[in-house]
């Protein structure tokens, strides 16, 4: 690998805040998503050496004592909290950003350290918030100027371009396109392959479908779909 590939995927496992912190890895949420996440962090411990997983947490107590992606379910939030919330760093990888903003707000409450999980593929050359429970799956891509904030999911291969700014608690799903100097709010969320044009704003917790093509700002709370991006359904609230 050149020179340059390796300056780069060591860039993006610098975002990985549990580098130098021997707290093991909790993850939060014990779905596909997790997979993802756990599928993530072994590749970056592959790079550098990282902190261990402890295990998985989830409250539905059917999925307790399973293994996912070889790690164990070891409980609900409930003995997290028991065991030691201070013992261990989270990362929250529940897909609805609802469900992922009442978790965390739970998490905030007992005072839980975070930790993003930025696979090595990722290019990072703007800024990403640290110890702020941020994944970034392979092929992500965050341009210069833009911001990405705290619990933020970028799906494989999601394009955050130049100086956009990605709220807390986003979804950008799978190759979804965020052109320059849009604004994309607090729980939106951005479904596969969609497209944002230049400035757009998508507001917070809206949704845009699958592989839609957003022309024109997006208001809190609505939902589009289509090419060209039309509303579809009521506007809702978190």
């Amino acid at each position: 690998m050149s020179d340059q590939g390796v300056s780069t995927r060591m860039k993006a496992v610098e975002h990985t805040s549990l580098r130098g912190d021997d707290r093991p890895l909790v993850v939060v949420g014990a779905g596909g998503f997790a997979k993802e996440v756990l599928a993530s962090y072994g590749d970056i411990s592959a790079v550098v050496s990282s902190a261990p997983v402890f295990g998985l947490v989830d409250d539905d107590t059917s999925l307790h004592g399973s293994l996912v992606f070889g790690h164990p379910v070891l409980g609900d939030l409930q003995w997290l909290f028991e065991y030691g919330i201070s013992r261990v760093r989270c990362t929250v990888a529940i897909g609805d950003p609802r469900s992922r903003a009442r978790v965390v707000r739970r998490l905030d409450e007992v005072g839980a350290a975070y930790a993003n999980v930025i696979h090595p593929t990722a290019v990072v050359w703007g800024r990403i918030e640290d110890d702020a429970g941020v994944v970034a799956l392979p092929f992500g891509y965050v341009s210069a100027g833009a911001y990405v904030g705290r619990h933020t999911h970028l799906s494989v291969g999601a394009l955050v371009g130049h100086d956009v700014r990605v709220e807390a608690y986003a979804t950008v799903g799978p190759w979804a396109d965020i052109n320059g100097h849009c604004v994309v709010g607090e729980g939106a969320y951005l479904g596969a392959h969609a497209a944002l044009r230049q400035g757009v704003t998508v507001g917070a917790w809206a949704t845009v479908g699958m592989c839609a093509c957003v022309l024109n700002d997006v208001p809190p709370g609505a939902t589009v779909v289509g090419v060209p991006a039309r509303p579809f359904g009521e506007p809702t609230t978190f």
